[in-house]
């Protein structure tokens, strides 16, 4: 009895640790792994559900424009309450996006989130009638409120400079989109690099007087900033899908300062075109 005793004593107790067929744990590059994979997860599941709100802005708010079609004044109300819903939805799964890809370690530039953006508006059609286009008809409004935020909080010649130039580099833009074949023709490189630099100001302009709208805490022009060609990386660009955004962006910034300035930007596209053909005319 004693020696089965002495013996008990002396046998170690054996616990996982000692099991050698136990799985070895995972290493903290295998763990950074399965956290990108399922951030790249969580980002289609995003870039899927943007998308639907997109779809179903387009298809709920021609309706939406007839609610009280006999009260001008009262439909105006309802469209900005109808629009800006849905601006806070893409917001919010905006921000969504952006919070899983830090919280997954991911680098928060427009290359990774290129394919959530491809698949939200990227593979979208109807981009004339999306939310960031539409909200176009809300410019005026927004630019009162932000001109006020700077009035009261004491002035600032800065950023008063900088709203005035919206209009002029949104003229630039139009303007070479209706250069006449002799005017592109004479030096086509500088006519493209031209063009392309107009395109990015615009964009830019619209980017910096949102960011100046929420410096001062009235609502941003649009629910989010657009990306430009600028510093474009085509061997980063795996697929071209920053390349297709880029695109996107360029074309729904346009559509935006077409109804932002409405009357102006028709006008002023009517006089290039008549211009156009007078000089396509003279050199017949």
């Amino acid at each position: 009895m004693k020696e089965g005793l002495e013996r008990n004593q002396e046998s170690p107790v054996l616990t996982s640790w000692d099991n050698l067929d136990e799985p070895a744990l995972p290493s903290y590059e295998d763990l950074r792994d399965q956290e990108r994979e399922s951030a790249t997860e969580q980002l289609k599941v995003l870039s899927k559900e943007y998308h639907a709100i997109e779809v179903d802005f387009a298809e709920k708010y021609p309706e939406a424009q007839q609610k009280f079609a006999d009260d001008p004044e009262k439909q105006a109300n309802y469209d900005k309450f109808f629009i800006e819903k849905y601006e806070s939805k893409i917001s919010w799964n905006r921000r969504d996006a952006a919070a899983n890809a830090r919280l997954s370690n991911l680098i928060i530039s427009p290359y990774t989130l290129a394919q959530y953006d491809n698949t939200a508006i990227g593979s979208y059609d109807n981009r004339q009638k999306s939310v960031e286009v539409q909200s176009g008809i809300l410019f005026t409004e927004r630019m009162h409120a932000l001109e006020d935020a700077i009035e009261q909080s004491g002035g600032n010649a800065e950023h008063s400079r900088l709203l005035r130039q919206t209009w002029p580099r949104v003229e630039k833009h139009i303007e070479y989109q209706h250069k006449s074949n002799e005017e592109v023709g004479a030096d086509p490189d500088y006519y493209d690099r031209m063009r392309t630099d107009a395109h990015n100001s615009m964009i830019e302009q619209l980017n910096d007087i949102n960011d100046l709208a929420r410096q001062y805490g009235t609502r941003p022009f649009t629910c989010r900033n657009f990306i430009t060609s600028r510093h474009h990386n085509r061997k980063a660009d795996v697929g071209g899908r920053l390349g297709e955004i880029m695109q996107t962006d360029r074309v729904m910034v346009q559509q935006y300062f077409d109804i932002a300035y409405a009357a102006a930007a028709a006008k002023l596209a009517s006089d290039l075109e008549n211009r156009k053909d007078i000089k396509e005319r003279l050199f017949r």
